[in-house]
């Protein structure tokens, strides 16, 4: 087995302009269909895995060698998105997906408190009505400003977890609401082991598809 140094801290897929997105939300039920017709269904996760299918039409690229290419110089999306697949070694690796369509929250109710717990869960709801639907996000973007509150009133916050969950110093009292305004991250990892970037002109790349998932931690 190959030694393999991972990046630390994860690294954050680059987020580029003029690609088109396949996004699918994925569950695992169990159905058992007797000869009657009758099924018997079972739900075996609670929230779904999302994949993604990105295509790039156009990547330009400066080169690495030793004379860039002034014309696209200091454009680099070849390399950025060549360089995180490598990185993560194809399927092996994680990084954080930052989906523009669906990347923070405001006022987000995150729990209640009980007076004895302290350390909560990052969540963030999807949808509308009856059938909006409450999941863990994959992390917290610390790079953005982000305000979590005690029943209203900031407070301030450890982040843990690989930015999953908050700690406040002390419990919040029974009964108060713990919300937050802040934007997050998908954990990611790729589904494929290879990456078929083609040159279509001089120093513009395509990539016709690139699938990745989000995971559990």
């Amino acid at each position: 087995m190959a030694i393999f140094i991972y990046p630390d801290p994860t690294p954050v897929m680059p987020t580029l302009n003029g690609f088109s997105v396949h996004k699918k939300p994925i569950f695992a039920a169990t159905v058992a269909e007797a000869v009657s017709g009758r099924a018997v269904m079972g739900a075996n996760a609670a929230f779904p895995l999302w994949e993604f299918d990105l295509t790039y039409e156009v990547l330009r690229s400066q080169t690495q060698n030793r004379e860039p290419d002034t014309y696209y110089s200091p454009n680099v999306e070849f390399e950025a998105i060549a360089s995180l697949f490598l990185a993560c070694a194809g399927s092996y690796g994680r990084f954080w997906y930052n989906d523009p369509t669906d990347n923070s929250r405001t006022g987000q109710v995150i729990g209640t408190g009980d007076g004895v717990s302290a350390t909560f869960q990052i969540i963030r709801s999807f949808g509308t009505g009856n059938t909006s639907l409450v999941e863990p996000v994959g992390g917290l973007n610390y790079l953005l400003p982000y305000t979590f509150y005690d029943n209203g009133t900031p407070t301030a916050i450890t982040l843990a977890n690989n930015n999953r969950t908050i700690t406040f110093a002390s419990a919040p009292t029974l009964g108060h609401s713990i919300t937050g305004d802040f934007s997050y991250y998908f954990y990611c990892r790729f589904l494929e082991d290879g990456a078929d970037f083609e040159q279509f002109m001089h120093n513009l790349w395509l990539l016709r598809s690139l699938k990745f998932r989000s995971v559990k931690p």
